[in-house]
C-alpha cells in the first residue's frame, strides 16, 4: 500500500482507536478524513493539534484530486464496496466478516472503556464494579491486554506495508493477565480516585506495591489460559519493513490510568 499522498478516511471516528491513531498520525504528517456530519467535533477535539497540522484534517464531502483515499472500518465490516481499497479492523471476533479484497486487521483484548464484544468483560464494566464495591468479574480466562496508543502507533507503522487477503494481520498483547492481576490493578486505581474525590485518603492508598509480580511458570504443567493469538505476521511485518516488530510499551497501570480519568470524566 503506496503512503505518499494517502488519506486514511475513517469510517468511525467516535471509536477509541480512531482516537489514538487520529492523536498518534497527525503529528507525523498523516492525512485524514471523516463523514462530513462528524467533521465539526472531531475538529473541535483536535483544535490543538490542527492547528499545528491544518491540513491533516477533512471531510468526506470534499474532493481531493491528489489523494489516494483508503477506507479505514474500525469495528465493523464495510458497508459497502466501492471498489476503493478499504482496511477493515474487527474486535475480539472471528474472521467471519472478512473479505479477500480487504487488508483484514483482527485485534484482540484492546484496552478501552467500551470495545470489548462481551460487555462484561469491558473495562467500563470492571470499573463500575470496582466504584460500587462489587466483586471482580466472573471470568477465568484471562487476557492479552494491549493498549491503544500502542495498538494505533504500531498500525500507522505497518499501513503502507499491508496487502489484501483473508488471512488477517492479528494484534493482541504479549503479556498474559489473569482476572485477578487486572482486578488488583483496577480496584487499586478507582480506589485511589474515589479516596482522592472524598479526601479521604487511607495508608494502602499511598503505598507503591509495584504491581503484579513476575511468577514463574511451570512448562508441561496444566495450564487453562486462552491461546495467545498468533501474532507472528503482524510482527514480522513490521520487523522486516521498519526495523522494529510489535513492542507494546505502555504498561497496564498506565493505559488503565488514562481509561479511568476518561471514564469518571464522562
Amino acid at each position: 500500500m503506496e503512503v505518499e499522498n494517502t488519506r486514511y478516511h475513517l469510517s468511525n471516528p467516535t471509536h477509541p482507536l480512531s482516537h489514538a491513531l487520529l492523536e498518534r498520525g497527525i503529528p507525523l504528517g498523516v492525512h485524514f478524513a471523516v463523514d462530513h456530519k462528524a467533521y465539526l467535533a472531531t475538529k473541535e477535539r483536535l483544535a490543538t493539534l490542527l492547528e499545528l497540522f491544518p491540513k491533516a484534517l477533512t471531510h468526506s464531502m470534499i474532493e481531493h484530486e491528489f489523494d489516494r483515499p483508503v477506507m479505514i472500518h474500525i469495528g465493523g465490516s464495510r458497508q459497502s464496496n466501492d471498489g476503493r481499497q478499504a482496511i477493515v479492523i474487527e474486535f475480539d471476533k472471528n474472521d467471519a466478516a472478512f473479505h479477500p479484497e480487504d487488508v483484514n486487521i483482527s485485534i484482540t483484548h484492546m484496552l478501552s472503556t467500551g470495545s470489548a464484544e462481551n460487555e462484561r468483560e469491558s473495562i467500563e464494566d470492571w470499573f463500575e464494579r470496582a466504584t460500587s464495591g462489587e466483586n471482580e468479574p466472573l471470568s477465568g480466562t484471562g487476557h492479552y491486554w494491549c493498549s491503544a496508543q500502542d495498538v494505533a502507533e504500531a498500525l500507522l507503522r505497518a499501513f503502507p506495508f499491508m496487502t489484501p487477503g483473508l488471512q488477517p494481520y492479528r494484534i493482541a498483547g504479549r503479556r498474559y493477565w489473569p482476572p485477578k492481576d487486572t482486578w488488583s490493578e483496577v480496584k487499586l486505581l478507582t480506589d485511589r480516585t474515589l479516596a482522592g474525590q472524598s479526601g479521604h485518603f487511607q495508608i494502602k492508598h499511598l503505598v507503591d506495591d509495584g504491581g503484579p509480580s513476575i511468577e514463574v511458570e511451570v512448562l508441561g504443567g496444566h495450564d487453562t489460559r486462552p491461546l495467545r493469538p498468533d501474532i507472528t505476521r503482524f510482527h514480522e511485518l513490521l520487523e522486516a519493513n521498519t526495523g522494529e516488530g510489535w513492542n507494546p510499551r505502555t504498561p497496564l497501570r498506565q493505559s488503565l490510568m488514562l481509561l479511568l480519568a476518561e471514564w469518571t470524566n464522562r
